[in-house]
């Protein structure tokens, strides 16, 4: 009698080398897309050009994507927020912080 053995692939461990360790902060975003890529133009916010007065977005990084790449970050991104919405909320109710808006008990 056979028997049918689901055998599970182990992830392989990844570990990370950052060719920079360098930060930048992205506030704005600028997207371009067509059917085979995607770029997110990164920038840390607009700023007023003194010699012209206009308002100008500098772009400090340019992230090249397919959809499916791009697609595996919104899902990443996403998860990521829910565990710091979740971290704040466990923080607030160990710390008896309401963390919801309601209207006031009146007596």
């Amino acid at each position: 009698m056979k028997t049918n053995k689901t055998e599970t692939a182990a992830k392989p461990r990844i570990r990370l080398r950052y060719e920079s360790t360098e930060v930048r902060y992205g506030a704005q975003f600028v997207v371009n897309a067509t059917q085979e890529d995607i770029v997110v133009n990164c920038s840390s916010g607009a700023i007023s050009d003194p010699a012209t007065g206009e308002n100008l977005l500098p772009i400090h990084t340019r992230l090249m994507l397919t959809p499916a790449s791009a697609q595996r970050l919104v899902d990443t991104l996403q998860q990521a927020i829910r565990g710091t919405q979740s971290g704040a909320e466990n923080a607030a109710a160990e710390s008896g912080l309401q963390t919801e808006a309601s209207l006031p008990k009146i007596n």
